[in-house]
C-alpha cells in the first residue's frame, strides 16, 4: 500500500492499493513498516550467509584437494634406506585434522604440517653408519668404552640387515653427574649424523606423545617433531635423569615403555595430530644416577652400563679441548702450563661441569693479564668439607 496523505488532527493516513483505499493509524502502520523492513534485511542477511557457507564449503574442498599428498606421493620413489613413518591414511588424517584446528592450534602445527604438505614425503632415511666411526669415540670417551663397544657391534649387525630392521637396543648410562654422559650422547649423534634431542626425565609423558587438541596450550610431541622436521628415521633421544621423580600424573616412563618396545613404537600415536607414526628406528640413550627409581619393565628394555668417572688423562684432554675452544672463539692466545692442567685433572672429586667452570674462570682472569698465562684458581672454587673427609665441593 502507498500512503497518500496524512491528517494531523485525526492521526490517520490514507493508504491506497490496487483495489482499495483505507484510513489507518499512522503510528501503527509506521511500526509495521519498520518491522517489515527489518524482516526483509534479515532475509537478505540469511541468504548472504547461506551463499557464503556454500562458497566456504567449496573452498574447503578445493583446499583439501590441494593439500592431499597423493599426487606428490605418486612422484616420490623411496630408496632402499627409506622408511615409511606415516601411512597414506595417517598422512591424510594429519592434514585433515590440521585443517579443522582453530587458528592458534594451526599455528602450533604449522612447521610440521608444512613439512608434510609441501613435500608430500612420508618417508625418512635410515643413516649409513660405520661401526669404526663409533669405535673411534673411545679415544675421546675412555670411560664409555663398554657402551661404545655394544653400539658398534649392533651397528655392524644392522649394516648386514635390511634398513627396515634397523633397531639399536636402548642403553642406560648409570653414574653420577658430571662424568660426560650428555657430552657422549651429543658426540655420538654427531658421529652418526642423526638429529639430537635432550629430554628431562622429570617431564610429563605428553612431552613425547603430544597433548590432545582439547587441552589448553596443546602441542605436538617431541617424537613427532624430530621425525617430521628432519629427514632421518633414526633421531637420537637423550632422556636425562630418568630416575628423577616427576610428581606428575602422567610420568615420562608411561610413554617410554611404548617407545622402547619396537612393536609398540611402530604405531606410536601423537595425541596432538591424532595419528600413528613409526618411531621404532629411533635411538634412545637414558641416564640415571641409580636404578632404584627406575621401574623393572623399563629396565628390561635397555642395556645398562655402569659408567666410571673419567681418568686423569681423559680429564686433561677435556681441559685442553675446553681451552682450545675458548682460544678459537675469542682469538686470545691464553697459555696454560702443563703442570696446571694436570693439577686440575688430578682433582678427582671435581666433576666435569665444575672443571669446565674453573677453566672458564681461569681463562677470563688471564684475559686481563699482559702475558696471558693461565693459572687455575682451584682454591677459589672449592672448599674443604667440615667433616674432614678430604672431599672438595664448589662454592
Amino acid at each position: 500500500m502507498v500512503k497518500k496523505n496524512f491528517n494531523e488532527v485525526t492521526g490517520f493516513s490514507l493508504y491506497s492499493g490496487d483495489d482499495a483505499s483505507l484510513f489507518l493509524p499512522t503510528a501503527i502502520m509506521e511500526e509495521l513498516e519498520e518491522q517489515a523492513k527489518a524482516a526483509m534485511i534479515a532475509r537478505f542477511e540469511e541468504e548472504a550467509k547461506r551463499k557464503q557457507a556454500v562458497a566456504d564449503e567449496a573452498e574447503m574442498k578445493k583446499q583439501m584437494q590441494q593439500a592431499s599428498p597423493v599426487e606428490k606421493l605418486a612422484k616420490f620413489e623411496p630408496g632402499a634406506r627409506d622408511i615409511e613413518i606415516l601411512t597414506p591414511p595417517a598422512m591424510s588424517d594429519l592434514l585433515d585434522n590440521v585443517f579443522r584446528m582453530d587458528s592458534v592450534q594451526r599455528q602450533t602445527a604449522k612447521r610440521i604440517n608444512d613439512k608434510f604438505d609441501n613435500t608430500g614425503n612420508r618417508y625418512r632415511t635410515i643413516p649409513a653408519i660405520k661401526s669404526a666411526d663409533i669405535l673411534a669415540l673411545t679415544a675421546q670417551f675412555e670411560n664409555m668404552a663398554e657402551p661404545i663397544k655394544q653400539l658398534a657391534g649392533e651397528v655392524e649387525l644392522m649394516n648386514r640387515l635390511p634398513a627396515k630392521d634397523f633397531q639399536i637396543t636402548p642403553i642406560l648410562l648409570l653414574g653420577g653427574p658430571g662424568i660426560g654422559k650428555t657430552a657422549f650422547a651429543m658426540a655420538l649423534s654427531k658421529t652418526l649424523g642423526v638429529p639430537f634431542k635432550k629430554i628431562n626425565g622429570a617431564e610429563p609423558s605428553f612431552a613425547l606423545s603430544g597433548s590432545h587438541p582439547t587441552w589448553t596450550k596443546s602441542a605436538p610431541g617431541i617424537v613427532m617433531e624430530q621425525l617430521a622436521l628432519h629427514d632421518c628415521a633414526a633421531p637420537l633421544f637423550l632422556v636425562d635423569e630418568v630416575d628423577k621423580p616427576s610428581g606428575d600424573r602422567y610420568p615420562l616412563s608411561s610413554a617410554l615403555l611404548n617407545l622402547l618396545e619396537p612393536e609398540n613404537a611402530t604405531a606410536f600415536q601423537d595425541e596432538f595430530f591424532q595419528v600413528n607414526l613409526n618411531a621404532r628406528h629411533a635411538i634412545w640413550i637414558l641416564t640415571a644416577n641409580t636404578t632404584e627409581s627406575v621401574s623393572a619393565p623399563l629396565l628390561s628394555r635397555m642395556n645398562v652400563f655402569n659408567i666410571p668417572s673419567p681418568g686423569i688423562q681423559q680429564r686433561s684432554r677435556i681441559i685442553e679441548a675446553e681451552l682450545e675452544k675458548l682460544r678459537t672463539r675469542t682469538g686470545a692466545d691464553v697459555k696454560a702450563a702443563g703442570g696446571e692442567v694436570m693439577l686440575l685433572a688430578g682433582l678427582a672429586n671435581l666433576d666435569l661441569r665444575q672443571i669446565t667452570r674453573i677453566v672458564r674462570d681461569g681463562f677470563i682472569a688471564a684475559l686481563g693479564q699482559e702475558q696471558r698465562h693461565l693459572i687455575f684458581d682451584v682454591l677459589g672454587h672449592i672448599q674443604w668439607e667440615p667433616s674432614g673427609a678430604g672431599n672438595v665441593t664448589l662454592h
